[in-house]
């Protein structure tokens, strides 16, 4: 009988929630829920009155039912007169405030746990409810809590305000910290050197960022809230544009690359990386995009074409042997006279030699130089003696028993990396033979001067004897003529 009295009363406490729900608005689904699918589950539930739990004293036949609702609740819910002071307080110990039943009947009034000027007796009696009162509060242990109370006008255990309170500190926590990661993402869109724009399942512009206005020279307000066709859109280019943004449900979206217009009619031209949300079901909620201008990177793109194509041709029509590697030192372009100088014919040559991999540039010792042209960007100039080289292991065939200068300028993309080198050879042979006979002319030139040298000192010693012979002689003469005039004399007188 027990048993069964319980099942019945469940099942009236089952359909007294329903009812509650309905007429609350669903305000405490959550909680209320559960207990309706654990009442329905239950086979065997005795519910047994104990002394504690206080009785609603309304006379109403559903006092206990409701009895049953709020304690049942993980809310706090109370019961008070126009003054505050407790009529009813739900047997929740440890609920937000970690005061138990009997510490707040004892502390008397509503005030001690929520504050002074809580609500206006006669706002409450015009309205019947104030709904969504948000409040800091302090519990037992001195947390702090935020609550979210909803106060209604009753007539329920001798009371006449229904007090409810549901903490939601951790869903305020969890509002900041979207609110914070909001505002972060916005400063990231907003510092992005790229245009950023979003719109929703239809096209319609919701935000842009600064760069984005930079970009295309429309301010915000003019953007915001246009569809396509946009306003930075090209007139000849919008039919297929509109075609593309038609084909955008397409579930792989691509980068574009698209012909753009400015505010003052200038074109530009642009990359598009687009993506969208989609909610559970998989349908757009919106779309967002990265727009980023391109037409400098475009107009230096082309002005090292023109560059490159001007050097090719002046590397086809230099008389002397010119060619062009790749990042790797691979050849890629070469002329008539590094073909001849090499004795390779060109497909001997293009695509296969490698000059950081020839055997003779490594052996000669060169190959750290050779590298550092292609990581770090620097000048290489290499002298190789081939005769010093046995004939079956020289890479180029031409070189045999030649000295060859090489000459390597590294070449730099837009991005500063080496992305070319252009290599000059040098047939030095005759020079260098030039040279050898010049060094032997000159040692014999050297001989020879010595030689000559030697014969006009001999020379020199001979003059010197002959002065020294005529002055002693001049001297021996005026001696015989003074003697001669002493003689005169003396025969004279």
């Amino acid at each position: 009988m027990k048993t069964r009295k319980a099942l019945k009363l469940l099942f009236e406490l089952q359909m007294k929630i329903k009812e509650f729900q309905e007429k609350t608005g669903n305000k405490y689904s959550d909680d209320l829920t559960e207990l309706i699918n654990l009442a329905g589950a239950t086979k065997k539930i005795i519910i047994e009155e104990s002394d504690d739990q206080p009785v609603l004293e309304t006379g109403n036949s559903d006092s206990y039912l409701f009895q049953q609702i709020l304690q049942s609740v993980s809310d706090a819910v109370y019961v008070t007169d126009m003054e505050g002071n407790f009529t009813f307080v739900c047997n929740t110990k440890d609920v937000i405030f970690g005061y138990s039943r009997d510490e707040l009947l004892e502390k008397g009034n509503i005030e001690c746990v929520l504050g002074e000027n809580l609500f206006h007796a006669e706002k409450l009696q015009s309205k019947g409810e104030i709904k969504n009162i948000v409040r800091s509060v302090t519990d037992k242990k001195g947390k702090i809590h935020s609550l979210l109370i909803n106060i209604k006008k009753v007539n329920l255990a001798g009371g006449e305000v229904l007090i409810s309170c549901r903490d939601i500190t951790e869903r305020k926590k969890a509002i900041q910290a979207l609110v914070e990661s909001r505002v972060f993402s916005d400063k990231l869109i907003e510092s992005m050197k790229d245009g950023f724009c979003i719109t929703n399942a239809t096209g319609v512009l919701l935000d842009v960022n600064s760069s984005m206005c930079r970009i295309t020279g429309y301010s915000k307000k003019e953007l915001l809230g246009e569809k396509p066709p946009y306003s930075y859109w090209p007139e000849e280019e919008a039919e297929q544009m509109l075609k593309l943004f038609s084909e955008k449900d397409n579930k792989n979206l691509l980068d574009l690359e698209l012909t753009l217009k400015r505010k003052n009619g200038e074109l530009f031209q642009a990359i598009i990386s687009p993506a969208r949300i989609e909610d559970p079901v998989g349908n757009t909620i919106v779309y967002f995009a990265t727009v980023k201008d391109i037409s400098d990177l475009r107009k230096s793109e082309k002005e090292l074409l023109e560059k490159t194509n001007f050097l090719n041709t002046i590397i086809k029509d230099a008389a002397v042997s010119m060619w062009i590697a790749d990042a790797n030192g691979v050849a890629i372009e070469t002329n008539k006279a590094c073909l001849e100088l090499c004795d390779l014919q060109t497909e001997e040559f293009i695509g296969k030699y490698s000059i950081i991999k020839d055997v003779n540039f490594i052996e000669a010792g060169f190959q750290d130089k050779l590298e550092s042209v292609f990581t770090f960007g620097r000048f290489a100039d290499i002298t190789i003696d081939y005769k010093d080289f046995n004939e079956e292991k020289i890479t180029m065939p031409g070189f045999a028993n030649k000295v060859i200068r090489t000459i390597i300028n590294p070449v730099f993309g837009i991005d500063g990396n080496v992305t070319n080198a252009i290599v000059q050879s040098v047939d030095l042979s005759e020079i260098k033979k030039v040279e050898t006979e010049l060094e032997k002319h000159k040692e014999n030139l050297e001989e020879l001067v010595k030689e000559r040298t030697q014969e006009l000192q001999e020379k020199n010693m001979e003059l010197e004897n002959f002065n020294k012979l005529f002055v002693g002689r001049e001297f021996r003469i005026k001696e015989l003529k003074d003697k001669i005039k002493d003689l005169e004399k003396g025969i004279n007188n």
